[in-house]
């Protein structure tokens, strides 16, 4: 149940229990990676963001913020820039 106090979750992908197939629209984008597996540890951290259009926004339960191709490209570039620097 993700609601403003409860933004989202830490999953352990790699767990017995845990079965990908129930989730393929939220995971599908990380297999875009070249020789990533949901069957072996990730050394790393995976981040999605909640990028909105304005239609998507409207219905959201978590925020009713939206963003413009223009901002998101100012955020996703400025999101590089620093943590290029870590």
């Amino acid at each position: 149940n993700v609601n403003p106090s409860n933004p989202g979750k830490i999953v352990d992908f790699t767990a017995k229990e845990f079965r990908i197939e129930n989730y393929q629209d939220q995971f599908s984008p990380y297999e875009l990676e070249k020789n990533f597996s949901w069957k072996k540890p990730f050394d790393g951290t995976l981040f999605r963001l909640p990028l909105r259009t304005e239609h998507q926004a409207e219905s959201s339960l978590l925020s009713k913020r939206h963003l413009s191709l223009v901002d998101t490209m100012q955020l996703l570039e400025t999101f590089r820039e620093e943590a290029s620097a870590m």
